[in-house]
């Protein structure tokens, strides 16, 4: 089953107005960014079962679950036509136990963000990328992409790097080829006036 977010009238209706703006937007003059939280040791996701009353404890109906053993770390990136920014570690303390009570690990709001991402890696991107040429918009993500990794246990240094490879590994082709299609997507989106797309 592929999970989309439900979009109300006003959702497709704004959606459509987008396609409508951008049908002639140049796309190879946007920078897109993004950040995403990465983890290892559990999943964030909330598992549901159906059962009959009083069959809750029934080891089918049950998940594990370990309270010290998630760790998560966020990351930020940009890509645009020919050029793609390093892959960012936004440092954010993380949870910790302190006298036997969790503390949950700093969130990413919007000061954080200001100070740890427009200020840093984003502002470092845009000058590097308005030195060559004039024209640039920037185009952020608002909801966040969430990854689970849980194939092993590994720390948050060890996750970093592990996915500072694979963000190495992409190469321009593919970055071109996404900026290449988003007249396409607009088009399509506009097609359907407003609704969910398959991307």
């Amino acid at each position: 089953m592929i999970r989309k977010p439900v979009l109300t009238n006003k959702h497709t209706e704004k959606c459509l107005q987008w396609a409508k703006d951008n049908r002639q937007t140049d796309w190879n003059h946007i920078l897109f960014t993004d950040e995403s939280s990465l983890e290892v040791g559990g999943t964030d996701r909330q598992v549901r079962v159906s059962r009959q009353s009083g069959e809750a404890y029934i080891p089918r109906n049950m998940t594990s679950t370990f309270r010290s053993g998630r760790q998560s770390l966020m990351v930020w990136a940009g890509i645009a036509y020919n050029f793609k920014t390093a892959l960012f570690q936004i440092p954010l303390a993380p949870s910790r136990v302190e006298r036997s009570a969790r503390i949950r690990a700093e969130g990413l709001n919007a000061q954080r963000y200001a100070d740890l991402v427009i200020k840093g890696p984003l502002q470092a991107a845009w000058h590097e990328l308005t030195t060559f040429l004039d024209g640039y918009q920037v185009v952020e993500h608002n909801a966040p992409c969430h990854n689970g990794l849980a194939a092993r246990q590994v720390s948050l240094n060890e996750l970093f790097m592990v996915a500072r490879k694979v963000w190495d590994k992409i190469e321009i082709e593919i970055i071109n080829g996404c900026v290449e299609s988003m007249p396409r997507r607009v088009s399509n989106l506009a097609a359907i006036k407003g609704k969910s797309l398959k991307y």
